[in-house]
């Protein structure tokens, strides 16, 4: 593994702890389960991220949820 590869990390608690505006980056092999975890939050915590395919890598962003 390169040092330039992103580590996989838990996702859940990194979601749930991010701040509006709070970036967070994962591997590209985790988007399956950034995609149903965010969906999750967004139902069940009223919050809304938006997620970016950058190479190998997986761009998270918390936003405001608009109501």
């Amino acid at each position: 593994m390169n040092n330039n590869e992103i580590q996989k990390r838990p996702v859940t608690p990194i979601l749930r702890a991010m701040k509006i505006g709070d970036i967070e980056i994962f591997p590209v092999s985790q988007l399956n389960s950034i995609r149903v975890k965010t969906s999750d939050l967004k139902i069940m915590e009223d919050k809304k991220y938006t997620r970016k395919r950058e190479g190998k890598t997986i761009i998270v962003k918390r936003v405001p949820l608009n109501k």
